[in-house]
């Protein structure tokens, strides 16, 4: 059995035991834990001693861990659940909205005599559920998204709307200071630029994802413009930041936008849960095409196909009288024209008559996610 550390602050309790078929109880020593540490993942693992056809094995752990505004809970597996009860339970200031997503039931506040609210789900018998190639095997999961929406002691508006959300991505990506500014006019300068700005976007993008590398856990090295221009590296939100600024300099009308797989989490613009917000690409108005900022593969026009077929969160500036200011959208990313996907192969054979003797001329050519 694993239990997920990577959030975890402690493991307060854990209790299992096996329950054989002739009811003989074998409890779980607690020395037994291991703890198993990997690059991107942390568990706690244990195997339980007794196990056996016709029995029964039980577990239940608790874990402390920081509070977080989003939360997903699956419980659907590629096993059989007989039944599946959650609850959470917060002060009465707090107030949390839900959303289950391939399951019939809804959570449903509890009436509680105590300074508390409290909110409970319960299914039953869910069948197990298997991966299949090419399906959407974990967006097709029995989930539970919820948020906190409200909170009294700050007031009655909706917390973590769409337009905060629009204005926390300004203030991510916009906000550069002198030295950043000074790295990008210069690397700007450096560029031979056109009358045509599409045309210069295209080079300048051609230049970063032919020169630059994505590097995840880079902290401000990876962030800050100058350090990126003078590292050549760069986590997601920096490449994001990078084009944003090469596009606001150059006057290139665009639109930031942050998406989810829509194999793995589908976005669901009717619910407000941030934890949409996963991936940055960039809409360029005119072409009506999206950048992929951290993807050297891809370039303008060619996006993740995780990502298209579904909804993303748009976020612009707009002049409102001596202030820029983030206006958020809910907007479609278009799946692609099978025509801009090819790879073709044009074939010419001149004969001479002898089987031996002929003369053949092949072009190979490719295009989109081929030529990716």
């Amino acid at each position: 059995v694993y239990i997920p550390m990577n959030k975890t602050l402690e493991l307060m309790d854990l209790k299992a035991r096996v329950i054989t078929s002739e009811n003989k109880i074998i409890n779980f020593d607690k020395d037994n834990i291991k703890a198993l540490e990997s690059e991107d993942a942390s568990f706690n693992i244990f195997a339980v001693e007794g196990a056996e056809v016709g029995g029964e094995i039980e577990y239940y752990y608790t874990i402390k861990v920081n509070a977080s505004s989003f939360i997903t809970r699956v419980f659907q597996y590629p096993h059989p659940v007989k039944s599946y009860d959650f609850s959470l339970k917060c002060p009465e200031n707090l107030e949390y909205d839900f959303k289950v997503y391939n399951h019939d039931d809804e959570v449903v506040q509890i009436d509680t005599s105590d300074q508390y609210n409290q909110y409970g789900f319960i299914a039953e018998d869910l069948p197990p559920l298997y991966s299949e190639d090419f399906g959407a095997y974990e967006n097709s999961k029995a989930r539970i998204e919820f948020k906190l929406a409200y909170n009294s002691k700050r007031g009655k508006s909706r917390l973590f709307t769409w337009g905060e959300a629009g204005q926390r991505v300004e203030g991510i990506v916009y906000s550069i200071n002198k030295d950043e500014q000074k790295a990008v006019d210069k690397l700007l300068k450096s560029i031979d630029l056109t009358t045509d700005n599409l045309s210069n976007l295209n080079f300048i993008e051609h230049h970063i994802k032919s020169n630059f590398f994505l590097q995840k856990e880079a902290g401000d090295e990876g962030r800050l413009l100058d350090k990126i221009l003078k590292n050549k590296y760069a986590t997601s939100e920096g490449f994001t930041r990078l084009y944003a600024a090469i596009l606001k300099t150059l006057e290139i009308k665009h639109e930031i936008v942050l998406a989810s797989d829509k194999n793995k989490h589908a976005f669901d613009p009717e619910f407000d849960s941030w934890n949409y917000l996963d991936e940055y690409l960039i809409y360029i108005n005119e072409l009506e095409q999206f950048l992929s900022p951290k993807d050297i593969a891809f370039r303008t026009g060619t996006t993740p196909i995780e990502y298209l077929g579904s909804n993303g969160l748009f976020v612009r500036l707009e002049p409102i009288q001596d202030f820029m200011v983030p206006v958020a959208r809910i907007g479609y990313l278009p799946d692609q024209s099978y025509k801009n996907n090819f790879d073709n192969l044009n074939i010419h054979v001149s004969c001479s008559g002898e089987i031996d003797q002929n003369t053949v001329n092949v072009e190979r050519s490719f295009s989109g996610y081929s030529a990716e």
